[in-house]
């Protein structure tokens, strides 16, 4: 139920993720990093896409939320979620997974979400089917 698609209109979209950036290890046992979510809007296919354009889509930063990192470096495989206010609440969605970041357009690459899960389904089922006949 969490799941959906990209294409509904939703009031905010949203990635969520830890930049390279805000990693830190001490040398020894103590990794800190920062998450953040920032807030995107829809973007035009890149020109360099090209044929890896068939099934992703594409997000970019709202103004302004270029203050909280620099880069999107590490962030790959972070989920993209929809928001929506319904009846007074907010509502969320799963709606993709980051696979690209286009660092000079600062153009997120986003893989749709049913997509990924169905796959991953697949190899949970297949894991599953492995574990029941062994």
């Amino acid at each position: 139920d969490a799941w959906s698609d990209h294409t509904t209109e939703y009031d905010h979209w949203v990635i969520m993720g830890i930049p390279s950036e805000t990693v830190n290890y001490d040398g020894k046992q103590s990794i800190t990093a920062r998450v953040i979510m920032l807030s995107l809007t829809v973007a035009e296919e890149p020109i360099e896409a090209g044929e890896k354009a068939k099934n992703q889509f594409y997000a970019k930063l709202i103004d302004g939320a270029e203050g909280f990192f620099k880069d999107a470096d590490g962030m790959s495989g972070g989920p993209v979620f929809a928001l929506k206010k319904r009846d007074d609440q907010w509502r969320y969605h799963v709606i993709g997974v980051q696979s690209a970041w286009y660092r000079t357009n600062k153009i997120f690459v986003v893989c749709p979400f049913s997509s990924f899960g169905l796959a991953l389904e697949e190899i949970v089922a297949e894991a599953r089917a492995s574990q029941e006949s062994a």
